[in-house]
Parts: C-alpha cells; structure tokens; sequence
C-alpha cells in the first residue's frame, strides 16, 4: 500500500514540475495518429499563441498511434497579449484538459505530461551538419564559361533588365 502512495506522490511531483514555467512547462497528447508529425504539432501549437516551444517528442504507442510531448522552454510560457496562457495552465493544473482543435472535424486533448522530462534529447535537438566549400572560384574564366553556358543569346541593352545584368559583369569577362 505504502508503494501505491509514494508511486503516487512521485507522479504529482513530476506532475507540479512539468506544470512549473520556472523548470519549463511539458505537455502531453496522448493519442494521435502516426500520420501526424512533429511540424503539424508544432503548428497547431504555436497557432495557440500559450508560449515558445523547445522541441516535440513522438513517442510510438502502437501500430496506428503515438504519443506527443510539448516541451516548452524555461521561463517562455504565455507573454502574448491576445491570448490568456495563465488560464490554460490554471485549467491543466486542475485537471481540465486542453482541447485544440487540429482539422475541421478534429481535436487533441492535451494534458500536462505525468512523465520526467527528458534533457536534452540529442535524436531532437540535432540537426544534420552540410560541410561548406571550402574555396569558390572566381576567377573570369569560370564567370565567363559558368555564363555562356547559361545564356548564350545577346542581350538587349534597351531593355532595362538586361541592361542591369550587363552593368553588373566584370569587364574582363565580356
């Protein structure tokens, strides 16, 4: 028995952390379809206007749903005027849960997140590296092979596009 109620004071304590705009609020939907992504959750979200959103986790609960974590970075929920983020965070801390409609025929009940936040998830927060040239070649003789290639008409000196385009070549490439 005694399990039973520490398990339950354990749940409230990450329920009042996950809650708290200090440590950073975390929401969570627990149930949408796998075709939903992180970018339509992201959004819907921020359609919302409650706060700034750190990262989305979607976690896989079966074959045709998943689960959604909101985490909302430390300190940035609510601060828009059009809309009354104390509120919802109010009614979430009651117990009310958040309804956010999605489509036209369609609606997430959102509720704060029962589980421990997870620090920075690497999987999320890194994105794929592209390595930069290392030298580009200016040189005439590639602006001028780079441009034959490209057009290989006569401009138009009359008309004021082109004659912009022309202006703008260096003379040692015409």
């Amino acid at each position: 028995m005694s399990s039973i109620a520490s398990t339950a004071s354990t749940q409230q304590q990450i329920i009042e952390k996950n809650s708290n705009d200090a440590s950073g609020v975390s929401l969570c939907i627990p149930f949408v379809y796998t075709n939903v992504t992180k970018e339509r959750v992201f959004a819907v979200i921020k359609s919302q206007k409650v706060g700034h959103i750190e990262r989305i986790d979607i976690v896989k609960k079966d074959k045709n749903h998943n689960r959604v974590f909101i985490h909302f970075a430390k300190n940035k929920w609510g601060g828009h005027p059009n809309y009354n983020a104390t509120d919802v965070l109010m009614n979430l801390r009651a117990g009310i849960p958040w309804i956010v409609p999605y489509s036209n025929n369609g609606y997430w009940k959102i509720w704060i997140s029962n589980v421990e936040k997870p620090e920075n998830n690497p999987v999320t927060l890194s994105a794929p590296r592209v390595k930069r040239r290392q030298r580009v070649d200016l040189s005439c003789d590639t602006l001028k092979s780079e441009y034959n290639k490209v057009t290989p008409i006569k401009l138009n000196l009359n008309d004021p596009i082109q004659a912009r385009i022309y202006a703008s070549m260096p003379v040692q490439c015409l």
